[in-house]
Protein backbone atom coordinates (compact mmCIF):
# COMPACT_ATOMS: atom_id res chain seq x y z
CA UNK A 1 0.00 0.00 0.00
CA UNK A 2 1.24 3.32 -0.84
CA UNK A 3 -0.27 6.71 0.22
CA UNK A 4 -3.59 5.04 1.18
CA UNK A 5 -4.02 2.67 -2.08
CA UNK A 6 -4.01 -0.66 -2.29
CA UNK A 7 -2.37 -2.01 -5.44
CA UNK A 8 -4.33 -4.74 -6.84
CA UNK A 9 -2.95 -6.98 -9.79
CA UNK A 10 -3.00 -5.47 -13.63
CA UNK A 11 -4.69 -6.79 -16.23
CA UNK A 12 -3.84 -7.44 -20.52
CA UNK A 13 -7.16 -6.16 -21.93
CA UNK A 14 -5.67 -6.48 -25.59
CA UNK A 15 -2.45 -7.94 -27.16
CA UNK A 16 -2.42 -7.96 -30.67
CA UNK A 17 -0.23 -6.73 -33.77
CA UNK A 18 2.28 -5.80 -31.17
CA UNK A 19 0.35 -3.62 -29.69
CA UNK A 20 -0.26 -4.29 -25.74
CA UNK A 21 -2.82 -2.23 -23.44
CA UNK A 22 -2.46 -2.77 -20.23
CA UNK A 23 -4.50 -1.62 -16.89
CA UNK A 24 -3.31 -0.90 -13.49
CA UNK A 25 -5.66 -0.77 -10.63
CA UNK A 26 -5.59 0.50 -7.09
CA UNK A 27 -8.21 0.66 -4.43
CA UNK A 28 -8.44 3.92 -2.28
CA UNK A 29 -8.47 2.36 1.27
CA UNK A 30 -9.91 5.24 2.80
CA UNK A 31 -13.21 4.80 -0.43
CA UNK A 32 -13.76 1.87 -0.97
CA UNK A 33 -16.04 2.53 -3.36
CA UNK A 34 -12.95 4.53 -5.75
CA UNK A 35 -11.11 2.71 -8.02
CA UNK A 36 -7.98 4.49 -9.98
CA UNK A 37 -6.92 2.94 -13.32
CA UNK A 38 -4.15 3.90 -15.05
CA UNK A 39 -4.11 2.60 -18.69
CA UNK A 40 -0.11 1.72 -20.19
CA UNK A 41 0.10 1.20 -24.05
CA UNK A 42 3.36 -1.05 -25.77
CA UNK A 43 4.17 -0.94 -28.93
CA UNK A 44 6.35 -3.89 -29.51
CA UNK A 45 7.13 -2.76 -32.97
CA UNK A 46 10.13 -0.69 -34.37
CA UNK A 47 7.52 1.17 -36.40
CA UNK A 48 5.75 4.01 -34.97
CA UNK A 49 1.71 3.90 -33.94
CA UNK A 50 -0.19 6.59 -35.71
CA UNK A 51 -3.80 8.17 -34.72
CA UNK A 52 -4.21 6.09 -31.41
CA UNK A 53 -7.48 6.26 -30.43
CA UNK A 54 -8.39 4.79 -26.88
CA UNK A 55 -12.14 4.98 -26.22
CA UNK A 56 -13.72 3.09 -23.20
CA UNK A 57 -17.31 2.95 -21.73
CA UNK A 58 -18.06 2.91 -18.29
CA UNK A 59 -22.05 2.21 -17.29
CA UNK A 60 -23.81 4.66 -15.67
CA UNK A 61 -24.35 3.91 -11.71
CA UNK A 62 -27.65 5.22 -10.29
CA UNK A 63 -27.19 5.95 -6.40
CA UNK A 64 -29.67 5.69 -4.09
CA UNK A 65 -31.06 8.37 -2.65
CA UNK A 66 -32.46 8.70 0.80
CA UNK A 67 -34.68 10.92 2.48
CA UNK A 68 -31.81 11.25 5.51
CA UNK A 69 -29.11 12.36 2.72
CA UNK A 70 -31.19 15.43 1.54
Amino acid sequence: MCGGLLALPSITVFDKNNLRVQFALERDATDPLALNITLTATNGSALAIHDFVFQAAVPKVRLAVTENSL
